[in-house]
């Protein structure tokens, strides 16, 4: 008994249905477009377009050393060719913040001849560190701190 009630109450619901999409049917198909007179003008205006937002990118911190020191002469985003412009000179160590990317980081040092280029990736909000060597820490000859007499 339910069984019918349920299937009497599913073919009504279908013949509803049926019945609308074909009146939805006759309308479109019956509707005339309007058509423009061949004497009026239409005139269609540019929409205009407002500049994107900017959204500010997160930066990354780098900290640059160099054994036994450096001046930093360059920093390059390798992604896009553009140089960094220092502020003011670096020496390291040396905090900088930079845009995420990946960067070329040029150091010197007077008392050698060949500078050194090391590469560092820059996340957002993260830290990252550059380490150049132009002698080896290990051979390093420290001062002697004794006591005078």
């Amino acid at each position: 008994m339910d069984f019918c009630r349920t299937l009497s109450k599913t073919l009504a619901m279908v013949w509803f249905l049926a019945v609308i999409a074909a009146i939805v049917a006759v309308v479109i198909a019956t509707r005339t477009p309007v058509q423009p007179s061949s004497t009026s003008t239409m005139t269609v205006e540019k929409p205009r377009l407002s500049p994107a937002p900017v959204i500010p990118v997160a930066q990354g911190h780098v900290g640059i050393n160099a054994f036994p020191w450096a001046n930093v002469r360059s920093i390059r985003n390798l992604d896009s060719g553009a140089t960094v412009e220092l502020q003011s000179p670096l020496v390291t160590p040396a905090p900088i913040d930079l845009t995420p990317g990946r960067y070329e980081i040029t150091l010197s040092n007077p008392a050698y001849q060949q500078p050194i280029t090391e590469t560092v990736d820059v996340r957002p909000n993260a830290q990252a560190v550059v380490t150049a060597r132009f002698a080896d820490p290990a051979q390093a000859t420290l001062p002697r701190f004794e006591a005078q007499r």
